[in-house]
């Protein structure tokens, strides 16, 4: 089972993440791939099985990058079992402030 793991990341916490999701996708005998949506690199989505598309949120909006890789590909992403994955800080607190802000 091939898996990809497309990605977008502002600070780095993101790929972070998805970094830990591949590992334990290939420990647990899983064909799984990184791919940085910011990147000039093409990557044909048909050739998975499934799909981890992951972004993190600023200022209420996910990376450009995300947003167009899943435009670009929503009608592969449609084909196949996907999985999108939202990263946010500010979910973390009351009203999406920090404390002291």
């Amino acid at each position: 089972m091939r898996i990809l793991i497309a990605y977008g990341t502002s600070e780095g916490q993101t790929r972070k993440i998805t970094k830990t999701i591949a590992a334990r996708m290939r420990e647990l005998g899983r064909d799984a791939d990184l791919f940085d949506t910011a990147s000039l690199e093409n990557i044909h989505v048909g050739s998975y099985d499934k799909v981890i598309v992951a972004g993190s949120v600023h200022q209420q909006r996910h990376q450009e990058s995300v947003e167009v890789f899943v435009m670009a590909n929503l009608a592969e992403l449609q084909k196949r079992p996907t999985l999108f994955l939202s990263v946010s800080l500010s979910a973390a607190f009351p009203d999406g402030m920090l404390a002291g802000c």
